[in-house]
This record gives C-alpha cells, structure tokens and sequence, in this order.
C-alpha cells in the first residue's frame, strides 16, 4: 500500500505523530508494513483502543485494556486473553497494536515521568546529564 496521497507524519520511531492523521488505510499500511493483514477481530481491538484514548486521553496498560475488552466487546472474556491478543498482534498488543492504531505506546505512571536511563545515565527530558546517584532533585 502506498500512503503517498495522504503522508502523515511519523515520529523518529515510526510512529503517528498526530492522532488525527489516523485512519484505516493509514493502519492497514503499518500492519502490512509489520506483515499483518486486519481481520475484523483486528479492528475491534483498534477501534475499543482509539476510543479508549479518546476517552481517557492517555492509551490503556495491558491491564486496562483487558478490563474494556472484557467489559465491552461480546465474548468479552475470552477476547482479553494473552493468548488471543497475542495471536492478533504477534509483536504485542501494547506495541505492535497502538502503533496501527495511531496511538503512544502506553506507559505506567512512574514511566511517564520524563527521566530515561541510557546506558546506565539517567537523562532528563531534553537530553541532559542528571544525578546518576538515582535520587530525584528536591
């Protein structure tokens, strides 16, 4: 599939980098990209994570996900199994299904602070040396 009429623009790990440049042929392109074709199981998955994130204003943990599945798809309980998301999205549902979906990879609360380690250096959020002694400032 070519995106060439409609090029959004990608973050520097390829993924969305508006949530309003999303569409289904924009997904089908990242899930062919990834060696994936979209079945109907798919979307359904896509589609309760972008309304999630709508909703919410943050991408659901794995956790989260699996209660909204479990919650509002029919079969619900069988759908938010490992082994079922994990079929329909080999390379994670986290991953490998916010990417097609447009979305952020999903964070826990303590990840979304803007502090990363790289190679053993803790990194503010615009690149800069910390304290590698692991205290926060105060």
């Amino acid at each position: 599939m070519n995106l060439a009429n409609a090029s959004p623009r990608l973050t520097p790990s390829g993924r969305l980098e508006n949530f309003g440049d999303w569409s289904e042929r924009v997904a089908s392109w990242f899930a062919e990209r990834d060696g994936l074709t979209l079945t109907e199981a798919h979307w359904e998955i896509l589609r309760l994570m972008r309304g999630y994130y709508r909703e919410y204003n943050i991408p659901p943990i794995k956790k989260l996900l699996k209660r909204e599945i479990e919650a509002k798809l029919a079969d619900g309980k069988s759908k938010a199994l490992d082994s079922y998301l994990d079929n329909l999205f080999p390379h994670g549902v986290l991953i490998q299904g916010t990417k097609i979906a447009g979305l952020p990879i999903p964070m826990l609360d303590a990840e979304i602070e803007h502090r990363y380690v790289t190679d053993g250096a803790i990194l503010g959020s615009k690149g800069e040396s910390g304290d590698h002694s692991g205290k926060r400032n105060q």
